[in-house]
């Protein structure tokens, strides 16, 4: 597991606080339902006025986006997950796995803590587009997209020299991840906080273990952790 050097993981450093500073505040603003009128106003903006069962667009976006949402479900990247396991076990890049599987736990534990915590229920003001359960906020498909793609994005990027291949990997990353968001609003199952705040939640905790993993690899929470390619 790489992710350059140290210069480029204290740039991560950075971004995660502004990322989880940015979805605690979030949080906040949905707690205390500052964002209540402009989240129904965004859902109805994506509906026709005539009938708010019909999404505005054509009959293939919705489609599209009925079909592109299970990019963002549990069995979908459970399944990304495992193979990615599988490819690090054969890569014997086994710190990689353990991350990819904390990243993929703890995203899952942080999405349903905060849902229970919080006990948003779904939207009301438009009907769903497709069966949607449980709490609103924030969005688990948007949570465990953005920390799914995310974090096997770092870790392909992480191996790469280019700067220009590791941004448009991380892009790809982050475009998987922005689309299952949407599609979460305009099929009328979540408000555009609960994505905003799962996308911030699942790529801040990625962020975050990576930086956690890369400080035990270079030793800055005791002794020096070796890698795959160093002897005893």
């Amino acid at each position: 597991m790489n992710y350059g050097r140290s210069e480029n993981i204290r740039k991560v450093q950075v971004i995660a606080v502004f990322v989880v500073a940015a979805a605690c505040l979030v949080t906040t603003a949905v707690a205390t339902g500052h964002v209540f009128a402009i989240d129904d106003s965004m859902l109805l903006l994506l509906r026709k006025t005539a009938d708010t069962r019909e999404p505005v667009g054509p009959h293939w976006l919705l489609n599209a986006f009925e079909n592109y949402t299970s990019l963002g479900s549990s069995a979908v990247t459970g399944l990304v997950l495992a193979i990615g396991i599988f490819w690090a076990i054969a890569e014997r890049e086994y710190r990689s796995g353990v991350y990819m599987a904390v990243v993929y736990a703890g995203a899952q534990l942080l999405s349903n803590v905060t849902k229970i915590l919080i006990g948003r229920p779904r939207p009301e003001v438009v009907p769903h587009l497709v069966y949607a359960g449980g709490y609103s906020f924030p969005s688990g498909h948007s949570t465990l997209s953005a920390a799914t793609y995310l974090a096997i994005g770092l870790l392909v990027a992480g191996r790469e020299c280019s700067v220009s291949k590791r941004m448009l990997i991380l892009s790809v990353a982050a475009a998987i991840s922005a689309v299952v968001g949407l599609s979460r609003i305009y099929l009328g199952v979540h408000y555009p906080t609960d994505v905003l705040d799962g996308w911030l939640l699942g790529a801040g905790w990625a962020l975050v273990v990576l930086v956690f993993f890369r400080k035990i690899q270079r030793g800055r929470f005791g002794g020096h952790v070796k890698g795959r390619n160093e002897e005893g």
